[in-house]
């Protein structure tokens, strides 16, 4: 799940930064210089990666990642016929993501039960859930963080499902947005390498 936010006005100054990664192509708000940080310089299309966490009452913090706005690559020449061609895609704004899937423990926080079939532990990722129960839990998770419901949800088993992106609230991530998170700056045929 993943959260809306403009860094573009920021006060990172404040921000803990020791796993941040930044370029001579990342955009700061005016006055912040991460050079007096703890951040490090990575390759010049690497994407920001800030430590961010929102407090989930009942659960606690939830680790988020910062993905900047910008352009980078999507799809793959190699991949499968709906990857190709591979093309630049615009991202207008930032938002954070949380840094793992959804777990077990964060589900029955928000929903007050856990549909998963495999209940090893609270850290595993909760599944059997559907595309509609994902989005009823991003509601519910904005409801709780004081945030605003991104979705619509109609009546139903199905429900119509219309979504608003201009409020601040979770939702879950489009193709590209996904992408650009998993790819992290790099080019690879997969997240993180070559090597599937």
């Amino acid at each position: 799940s993943l959260i809306d936010a403009d860094l573009s006005g920021a006060d990172l100054g404040d921000a803990k930064l020791r796993y941040a990664h930044y370029s001579d192509k990342t955009t700061w708000p005016t006055g912040f210089n991460p050079r007096s940080s703890r951040a490090t310089w990575c390759n010049p299309d690497q994407v920001i990666a800030l430590e961010h966490a929102v407090s989930v009452p009942g659960y606690g913090a939830l680790p988020m990642g910062a993905i900047p706005s910008g352009t980078f690559s999507m799809g793959s020449d190699k991949g499968d016929s709906d990857e190709k061609p591979r093309h630049e895609v615009q991202l207008p704004r930032g938002f954070l993501m949380g840094r793992t899937p959804v777990t077990q423990g964060l589900y029955r926080a928000v929903m007050g039960e856990n549909p998963a079939r495999n209940k090893a532990s609270d850290q595993h990722p909760v599944e059997d859930v559907s595309w509609f129960d994902a989005v009823r839990f991003c509601n519910a998770l904005s409801k709780a963080c004081g945030l605003e419901a991104v979705y619509t949800i109609g009546v139903g088993i199905k429900p119509k499902i219309t979504c608003n992106v201009d409020v601040h609230g979770f939702r879950l991530p489009t193709e590209a947005e996904w992408e650009c998170a998993a790819r992290a700056g790099e080019a690879f045929m997969y997240s993180g390498s070559d090597n599937p």
